[in-house]
């Protein structure tokens, strides 16, 4: 990679004129130069460099008597060799009108460095020499006598000598030593030797040693210019110190300038995190930055004509954090908007004025505060703020009829953009290597309703995991339900958390306390959805009307009379959270049910096994769900019910639609034996029935 440093200055080290083994009219045209080049702080980078080399012959100003083409020179520790005259020679040409020559450097497109004079060298020293010496020998005109010579200047009187061997007499006799005067010839003409030479120029060390520690002035290089080492160079980029730690309790923040570890105690501290960098720090795959939508639940509502106090509604927003923006969204239709007035309210009386009269029309649907701007209030000012409470909104029609009623607020609801400290959100897949533990409560810890669809726990209580869907809690089983250590409050509980549970015998808790007073009885799991706990079984001449619990329930079709207690039945109704709803049957001749029985609801008063007529108010149904007949008690005549013979108030269908016209179901003295039509031991044989008849009573 070629280099341009700037500011570099150039100290010549050497410059030796190239003496290649040539004949001596090959005078040799280039010229090895060496140097240093220098930044401010000391030898320039190594790498290669365009250096363009020029000869002056002055040490400031004027124009080059010689230049050359730029050529590309290595620099290494700030020293660089090179010859130049390559690409155009120097010649004696462009030396001759030279008395003093100074070579000039330029460094890429830098401006010139100051010039160098250029000192002699071997081969430039023997050629001064060459043409200062007494060379009689060469026959020099000085050397010749021009009186002598002149009558040999003739060529033509040469011609006699020059075609005959008469001339090599001529030339050995003693008279030429007249002509030629070898007395003045220099030592230096026959040796040829450089030490002969008389009057030589002092040269410099450098000359003969070619050392670059010989050379006069030489720039004080830094340390790492002869050692190479890394330690040596000073204002050198500062490293980590590899190998250190920053101890127990203690994390790295950062490197310190002499390369050190910035350390702190116990990590990062809070206050050094943005509240809202969650989703920067994760790579967006988690935030606590959440959007809610909270809509009323009365709209549309009517907007009462000519009445400032107009109409209101609320919307609660729960805790969700501080927000970071709020907006409000209205849908509202009335004849004429020219005078209606909207405000909204904040939990503490904050009032923002939505819309206040002047526009035409008959319908005002808005965001505030974008894109549509408030009349009075700013809602930023909430930036930061938890906004939990209750928000109102009050609309007004301050014209038209009094008494009339011409325009709804149709809808409205708020957004708030949140930096929750209550919630994470996982934007990617949630993958937990370790375990996931949820929040466990012995009891719902929201209330399930839309904003909370999702929400999920694990109830310390009945061992089940829960999910809000929105409405209502849907229990999933963590455990098998309905055994003595872990019962349902009924079978209709059991159902909903196991709902591939079969049909059979159970442990059931309906007072939800302690499982030592668990018990057990069946549980039909198919019929109409299944979920139904038998509560009574009735055999052939096999009747009690006691409050408590008598005998064992295994099956609806049990030899043994049996039934669970008033309180424990009583206990499912509650639990059951409808009131629940009994399902009986009995096969007696006189008074047969259908095969699907009957199905009943007390709306009023409590199941008891040993009560007579009075203080019990029904409905009754062909079908679990309904519909239900109107109440009706066992005193009183009242749509369809009618005195069955004295003997008590009888169930029958409105209408008699949907069940056999001749069945009827009993509901008079009391629930429990009509339902199955069995004689009692109570005041009487209800209905004359001699031996009873079999029959089952579950419950919902």
């Amino acid at each position: 990679m070629l280099r341009f440093p700037p500011h570099l200055r150039c100290a010549l080290a050497s410059l030796v004129l190239g003496m290649p083994a040539v004949t001596a009219a090959a005078i040799p045209g280039t010229v090895a130069v060496q140097g240093t080049v220098l930044s401010a702080a000391g030898p320039a980078v190594d790498g290669d460099y365009f250096l363009t080399f020029a000869l002056y012959a002055a040490k400031e100003g004027g124009t080059p008597v010689w230049k050359d083409a730029p050529q590309v020179v290595p620099l290494k520790g700030g020293v660089f060799s090179t010859a130049i005259g390559v690409s155009t020679p120097i010649t004696a040409q462009v030396l001759a009108p030279v008395q003093e020559a100074w070579l000039g450097v330029t460094v890429g497109s830098d401006p010139e460095l100051a010039r160098k004079p250029l000192a002699s060298v071997v081969f430039a020293v023997r050629a001064a020499a060459a043409e200062s010496v007494d060379c009689s020998g060469c026959i020099g005109a000085a050397q010749l006598d021009p009186k002598l010579l002149a009558g040999y200047a003739k060529a033509a009187d040469l011609s006699g000598y020059a075609k005959t061997g008469d001339l090599q007499v001529f030339a050995q006799k003693s008279e030429l030593a007249d002509y030629v005067k070898a007395a003045a010839l220099a030592k230096v003409a026959a040796s040829g030797d450089y030490k002969d030479l008389a009057s030589t120029p002092k040269l410099a060390d450098i000359a003969t040693t070619g050392n670059y520690g010989d050379l006069l002035n030489l720039p004080k290089l830094a340390k790492v210019a002869t050692s190479g080492a890394y330690a040596d160079l000073t204002g050198a980029p500062v490293l980590a110190k590899v190998g250190e730690a920053c101890g127990t309790n203690l994390v790295m923040r950062g490197i310190k300038a002499d390369g050190s570890y910035d350390c702190i105690a116990g990590g990062l501290s809070v206050d050094l995190l943005p509240k809202d960098g969650l989703d920067e720090i994760s790579n967006g795959l988690l935030t606590n930055q959440f959007s809610d939508s909270f809509g009323s639940t009365k709209t549309p509502v009517d907007i009462p004509d000519a009445q400032g106090v107009g109409v209101s509604d609320t919307i609660t927003i729960p805790d969700l954090g501080l927000a970071q923006g709020i907006s409000v969204a209205v849908d509202v239709a009335n004849s004429d908007i020219s005078k209606v007035r909207i405000t909204l309210f904040g939990p503490a009386g904050a009032q923002y004025t939505l819309y206040d009269q002047g526009k035409n029309g008959n319908a005002i649907k808005g965001s505030w505060p974008n894109p549509d701007k408030l009349v009075a209030g700013d809602l930023t000012n909430w930036n930061g703020k938890n906004p939990q409470g209750i928000w109102s909104i009050n609309v007004a029609d301050l014209a038209g009829t009094q008494g009339g009623k011409d325009g709804k607020l149709n809808s409205w609801s708020l957004t708030v953009k949140t930096l929750s400290s209550k919630k994470v959100a996982a934007e990617g897949t949630l993958v937990v290597n370790n375990g996931l533990k949820l929040t466990v409560a012995g009891s719902h810890p929201v209330t399930c309703d839309a904003t909370q669809m999702g929400y999920t726990y694990v109830n310390s209580k009945d061992k089940a995991l829960y999910v809000c869907n929105g409405q209502e809690w849907y229990p999933l089983a963590l455990s098998v339900f309905g055994t003595q250590a872990n019962p349902a409050l009924h079978c209709n509980e059991l159902k909903a958390k196991q709902p591939t549970a079969p049909s059979g015998v159970y442990w059931i808790d309906p007072d939800g306390g302690s499982a030592a007073n668990a018990l057990q009885t069946y549980c039909d799991m198919t019929s109409y959805g299944g979920g139904w706990t038998l509560v009574a079984r009735m055999t052939n001449g096999c009747m009690t009307d006691s409050n408590s619990a008598v005998g064992t329930l295994s099956s609806p079709s049990q030899a043994q009379c049996a039934k669970l207690s008033d309180a424990t039945i009583n206990a499912i109704r509650a639990a059951g959270g409808s009131a629940g709803v009994f399902w009986g049957y009995h096969d007696n001749a006189n008074y047969k049910l259908p095969a699907s029985g009957r199905f009943i609801k007390i709306t009023s008063g409590s199941f008891d096994a040993n009560k007579s007529q009075g203080g019990l108010q029904q409905q009754c149904s062909c079908q679990p769900n309904g519909p239900f007949s109107t109440p009706y008690s066992a005193h009183g005549t009242m749509s369809g019910v009618y005195n069955h013979s004295g003997g008590g108030w009888e169930c029958v269908t409105a209408g008699q639609s949907g069940c056999d016209n001749s069945t009827v179901f009993s509901s008079g003295l009391f629930l429990y034996q009509h339902a199955l039509n069995q004689a009692g031991t109570f005041p009487s044989d209800s209905h004359g029935v001699g031996g009873g008849a079999n029959g089952w009573l579950l419950l919902r």
